[in-house]
């Protein structure tokens, strides 16, 4: 499982001693037909020392699925932020007029210096979140989540019962003509506040939404906007292929099928 127990080291280690005993046991059984009738085997106390070895194995066997899953979900934060990132580099690329409006606010913060970006520099750059909400509509790094219906409910004739799971797709959600105009254009105007007005607040949700909605989103988009803003004010990106060629793949994360094969000028 990837996991050393330095049983080389370790001669008593408990889950190496677990495995040689178990083994031992499974032997022993297999060859002493008197431990198959259930009395000899609990008063024999092999019983208890086939539980006891279990347990150190299965115990053994959760904590490395508890790591495991602990380690997903702190890479999951950063996988999602950095295919952000990349998502709204490969977007700007493809729109150089909204580029040139992130990197005129940028200067005009900035001025030019390379000073580090501090939380009021983070608060100025409304434009460049517009852009990452954009990229975020287009593109949405969690390509699915699942939400379980509690009451019995019916859309457009089709009747959903409680009880079921429901698979949401943002992207398809995003893609609503009624809600977005030419759904497939970048556009991060459609994120001014006159146009924002009005729209159903589930017609947005690169983040989930409800109770169990993504907890870090505020913070997720600070990241983005700290790291794009140190890009955009040093460099120029361009793209070497077409936009929708770079088709995005919905796995655990979305990731573009060919990479972001960008080109960038230090500007």
């Amino acid at each position: 499982m990837g996991t050393s127990v330095n049983a080389q080291t370790i001669k008593d280690h408990p889950y190496v001693h677990a495995v040689e005993d178990i083994n031992e046991m499974a032997f022993f059984y297999n060859k002493n037909f008197w431990w198959w009738w259930t009395p000899t085997w609990y008063l024999s106390g092999a019983a208890h020392r086939y539980k006891k070895n279990l347990s150190i194995l299965r115990g053994f066997t959760q904590k490395v699925i508890n790591e495991r899953i602990s380690e997903y979900e702190r890479l999951e934060g950063h996988d999602t932020t950095a295919a952000g990132v990349g998502w709204t580099l490969w977007l700007l690329a493809h729109a150089k007029e909204c580029q040139q409006k992130v990197i005129d606010e940028q200067r005009e913060i900035f001025g030019g210096t390379d000073r580090e970006c501090t939380v009021e520099d983070l608060k100025k750059m409304k434009y460049l979140e517009k852009c990452i909400k954009e990229s975020l509509r287009l593109r949405p790094p969690v390509p699915q989540f699942t939400r379980k219906v509690e009451e019995t409910v019916e859309i457009e004739g089709y009747t959903i019962p409680k009880g079921c799971t429901l698979v949401i797709a943002p992207r398809f959600i995003h893609n609503n003509k009624n809600v977005f105009e030419n759904p497939q254009i970048f556009d991060p105007e459609r994120f001014n506040e006159d146009r924002l007005a009005g729209r159903d607040p589930y017609a947005y949700v690169p983040f989930s939404a409800g109770p169990r909605n993504c907890i870090g989103q505020k913070f997720a988009v600070q990241e983005e906007k700290t790291i794009l803003s140190w890009l955009f004010r040093n460099f120029r990106f361009s793209a070497s292929i077409p936009r929708d060629e770079n088709h995005p793949l919905p796995e655990i994360i979305t990731r573009p099928w060919k990479g972001f094969p960008l080109k960038i000028e230090k500007l």
